[in-house]
């Protein structure tokens, strides 16, 4: 939109410290985690923007359809009394669960079956970067922000803003155990580094 300041300007990205996000993710195992179930998890704070409606909705479709699944959401915010009243509507308390703030979320990313950000808008989402950093099979809405980070069918799933299509992304991977091990081995093959943009910090 403004040529004359091209040179001017420069794009820098979100630098996360992924040694430490590995480290973090070994510390311990998720006691609510079962392994008999199909564990979703989603993190972000409980507003408008990172979708938790549409998740909720998506879920009651996937118990219809007898999907066996328990979805976890990391996360505090001012949405939370809602969102708990939507989750009573649909008789979903035992499977879309409110865990609420977690000072070490990895181990949840680590050892998840699915991670999913449904958001309606992001920036450059770190939360996608430390799922793909943990090698995570990824379920994303679309957005060009999102779109920059995961590729449909390639290193993860890009689901419609609704919740329709969110879950018919999600049971397309619960049903197809090599769909979900192709897309995490492309996540696991990416090199995931920092190192250019830490670049353009010390040129400037």
């Amino acid at each position: 939109m403004y040529p004359k300041y091209k040179k001017k300007s420069s794009v820098f990205y979100n630098v996360i410290n992924l040694e430490s996000i590995l480290k973090k993710s070994t510390e311990f195992y998720p006691k609510e985690l079962k392994k008999s179930v199909f564990n979703i998890v989603t993190v972000g704070r409980l507003t408008e923007q990172k979708g938790y409606d549409i998740s909720i909705k998506a879920a009651k479709r996937l118990r219809d359809e007898k999907v066996h699944f328990k979805w976890f959401a990391i996360g505090n915010g001012k949405d939370r009394r809602k969102l708990e009243k939507l989750i009573r509507k649909f008789n979903l308390s035992d499977r879309f669960i409110l865990l609420g703030r977690r000072n070490n979320p990895y181990p949840y990313i680590k050892e998840c079956d699915l991670f999913v950000l449904p958001s309606r808008h992001e920036g450059y989402s770190v939360a996608l970067v430390e799922a793909r950093a943990l090698g995570k099979c990824i379920v994303t809405s679309n957005f060009p922000a999102n779109m920059e980070q995961i590729k449909d069918g390639k290193n993860g799933l890009i689901s419609k803003l609704n919740d329709e299509d969110l879950a018919r992304c999600i049971k397309d991977i619960y049903l197809n155990p090599e769909l979900k091990s192709k897309l995490e081995k492309n996540v696991i093959q990416e090199k995931i580094n920092f190192d250019d943009q830490i670049n353009k910090l010390d040129e400037i």
